[in-house]
């Protein structure tokens, strides 16, 4: 049954889900930088990762997360082993993340 009904949910509830959600959020991330860019910075990532890390019909297990000093800087390193490292880093580490590409 599972082996049936994930993929069918996938493409037909989870992927239009994930792409208008992140369209919406892209919109509202644009229009409010200039007014609120702390609130943009801080909570939109948020926003946009519950959801549509919920839809997504997974579970995340945080172990941790007392441990975790929001006065101090980090430098957090994901494996990106799947596409979901982007959702829990902005999810469920409750720290202001900044991006560093190479």
């Amino acid at each position: 049954m599972t082996e049936t009904f994930f993929p069918l949910y996938t493409w037909l509830v989870y992927v239009p889900f994930l792409f208008s959600w992140t369209v919406k959020c892209a919109v509202v991330v644009t229009l409010l930088t200039l007014v609120i860019p702390i609130f943009v910075g801080r909570w939109m990532p948020r926003i946009w990762t519950w959801p549509s890390y919920w839809a997504s019909l997974s579970n995340v297990n945080f172990i941790g997360k007392k441990g975790v000093d929001t006065t101090m800087s980090y430098i957090i390193i994901a494996g990106y082993i799947s596409p979901f490292d982007i959702f829990l880093v902005h999810g469920w580490i409750p720290l202001d993340i900044k991006w560093l590409m190479k």
